[in-house]
């Protein structure tokens, strides 16, 4: 059941719109033969103290005399799926208060505010009657049941849903019946996945979030009692030495190692060769073609499993310490655009983006990256023998440029550098003993490897504070870098910011005038938030808004 209100000033007023719109879609919807079976269906609803239009949903509403043979079968598993279910949708105002109720229960919206205890007598809502909430804005609750309920209309049986449109349209073309074998085996491959998808979600529980007014913005909570899987804390998380400087945008997490994903990836990749060779045998008449085909991906196919074994067993383990960064900056500027375009009146500032890892064992990272290239020249030899046309003789895949850094050392393609002409462009991957930083601006990057402390950090963060996951937008900032972009192009349709923008009577904005619009977003200011798990208890997060 979902339940949205609002409380409205007034509520007879309320009510004679509902009328007014119940009676809007009777009337059009009559004049639709399709839309008859659903209007028929719109009931009217007293409530106490208030007044409701309802309709009701099942699957006696699909049309099945109009459908053709295939999507009868399609219709006939919905209808076993969604046997004895229904779904209302009800609108109505009751007590002042305008609502909207989804549910399989038809009066679902006649027990809303009907039970003496509220949902402040919750348990798990004790952490907010022990809160200060003598200035709160919001409260939301998200129940156990509904979580779960979204999760299995999301995930449960997923591959099997997948596999079962797999399996119909090898049906439809399957005159001989060769194909039954396969459509098993994908059926049985599709309940293992499931099953593992299962397990992975968790254990569920109820969420919690509020938020509170403060004298320069707001800040908030949230509670989620469902098992965390994913994150795991940090003491302190490393990586936010590594933010750079004056990061404009920035998230950073420590994750968890995710078995689960890693055996259906490795199950999937160990089922791909006996598919792939099915489907060759099965499809591929000529013989002579046929062993071309299974000896070619015979060959290919051990490439793959190469890759990602390196991945696997090299390069992830390197960066064990699992944590995270992804930052977006914007000290990075340019005052040429290009031969063709006006120079602008003073440097623009160009957008840098930037990942980082933390890393525990460079030599390792180094060498399975190496061991990559290794195998992607063996890709090439590959299609070389099979196409000696494809690939020229000489060719092979390009190394990147490595470089001394201190601490480490960094990988660029020149060509690749040299392909932008905006100084200080420089694609690279940088790797020291404590980081890898992927990104392509070297100011950027540079500021990324060295190690200081984070100035945006929160009063409640100090660096004894288990921290999973970190959060920080500096809206302020972000508008006041886009600035200078449109003064630019102001500038350029009229030099004379104080001029209107456009001939015409009336009132016409000037390019300053614009500008000063513009410079009232700043007062969207700067947000934080964190995150930290419980093996025990709820996941934790608390947030901040500054107004500026």
């Amino acid at each position: 059941t979902l339940v949205v209100g609002f409380r409205v000033a007034e509520a007879n007023n309320a009510v004679f719109l509902l009328d007014a719109l119940a009676s809007m879609v009777q009337m059009i919807g009559l004049q639709v033969d399709e839309a008859k079976p659903f209007i028929q269906r719109l009931k009217s609803m007293e409530l106490e103290n208030g007044k409701a239009m309802t309709i009701s949903l099942d699957t006696d509403l699909i049309p099945m005399e109009e459908l053709d043979e295939d999507q009868r079968e399609i219709a006939a598993k919905v209808i076993e799926l969604l046997e004895g279910r229904s779904v209302s949708f009800a609108m109505g105002v009751k007590d002042g208060v305008l609502l909207t109720v989804f549910s399989e229960n038809k009066s679902a919206i006649g027990q809303v505010m009907a039970r003496e205890n509220n949902l402040l007598s919750h348990p798990k809502l004790a952490v907010l009657r022990n809160a200060d909430t003598s200035r709160l804005r919001s409260v939301n609750y998200v129940s156990k049941e509904f979580k779960e309920s979204q999760w299995n209309a999301n995930f449960s049986g997923y591959f099997q849903r997948m596999s079962g449109q797999v399996q119909m349209a090898m049906k439809s073309s399957d005159e001989n019946g060769q194909l039954q074998s396969l459509a098993e085996e994908i059926e049985t491959d599709a309940r293992w996945l499931d099953e593992k998808l299962a397990s992975a979600g968790g254990t569920f529980g109820e969420t919690l979030t509020w938020s509170v007014a403060t004298d320069k913005g707001s800040e908030g909570y949230s509670y989620d009692w469902s098992s965390n899987k994913l994150l795991q804390n940090a003491v302190p998380l490393s990586l936010l030495d590594h933010a750079g400087d004056s990061p404009l945008l920035m998230f950073a997490l420590k994750q968890n190692e995710n078995e689960i994903a890693k055996q259906m990836v490795e199950y999937v990749l160990g089922r791909i060769p006996e598919y792939v060779r099915q489907g060759i045998e099965l499809s591929e008449q000529d013989e002579s073609k046929k062993a071309e085909a299974l000896d070619l991906f015979g060959r290919a196919w051990p490439l793959v499993v190469d890759a990602y074994e390196i991945l696997r067993d090299k390069v992830a383990p390197s960066m064990s310490g699992n944590e995270s960064l992804f930052v977006f900056s914007g000290l990075w500027s340019t005052d040429t655009l290009g031969p063709n375009a006006p120079p602008p009146s003073g440097p623009l500032p160009l957008p840098e983006f930037a990942i980082a890892s933390s890393m525990d064992n460079r030599d390792m990272f180094i060498n399975g990256c190496s061991e990559l290239y290794g195998v992607f020249d063996r890709v090439v030899e590959l299609v070389r023998e099979v196409n000696p046309n494809a690939v020229p003789a000489d060719y092979e895949i390009p190394r990147p440029v490595k470089a001394s850094i201190e601490g480490g050392s960094s990988y660029t393609y020149e060509q690749l550098a040299a392909s932008v002409p905006l100084e200080g462009f420089n694609p690279q991957v940088a790797v020291t003993d404590q980081v890898l930083v992927i990104g392509y601006s070297q100011r950027q990057v540079d500021s990324m490897l060295r190690a200081k402390k984070l100035r945006a950090m929160p009063a409640w963060i100090t660096p004894s504070t288990p921290v999973a996951a970190f959060g920080y937008a500096d809206m302020a900032g972000i508008v006041q870098t886009i600035r200078p972009w449109i003064e630019f192009g102001l500038s350029v349709t009229n030099p004379d910011l104080d001029q209107p923008l456009a001939p015409g009577p009336g009132p016409i904005p000037t390019g300053n005038d614009v500008l000063r619009i513009w410079d009232c977003f700043t007062s969207m200011g700067k947000a934080a938030s964190t995150v930290t798990v419980s093996d025990s208890g709820p996941t934790v997060g608390r947030w901040v808004w500054v107004s500026e």
